[in-house]
């Protein structure tokens, strides 16, 4: 049986890469996406692993999103920050292209 399909117009829709690290503790990754489903952001993948680094649980992860088109860049990227910056994660923010 086959079924003829829509094309898909992912490759239209902005995505970036955002990587964090910090100290681990109980519910990061719900606070960081929790803001992503807040702002209609797409979680395309999430990677998390953690370590220990001086004596003390250390997480990072890579997050690949796709942003809506009515999210505004700037604000969405410094509201991210601010929330990665409460939970003692330092965040990077890049946008994903095709070369």
């Amino acid at each position: 049986m086959m079924k003829r399909t829509t094309a898909h117009n992912e490759a239209n829709k902005p995505q970036f890469v955002l990587q964090l690290e910090g100290p681990d503790q109980p519910g990061t990754i719900k606070t960081l996406t929790s803001y992503l489903a807040e702002n209609a952001v797409l979680v395309r993948s999430l990677k998390s692993a953690t370590k220990k680094v001086e004596q003390q649980d250390w997480q990072s992860a890579e997050i690949v999103i796709e942003l809506n088109d009515s999210t505004e860049l700037m604000a969405f990227s410094q509201g991210f920050e601010k929330v990665c910056h409460s939970l003692e994660m330092k965040c990077s923010f890049k946008p994903i292209t095709i070369e």
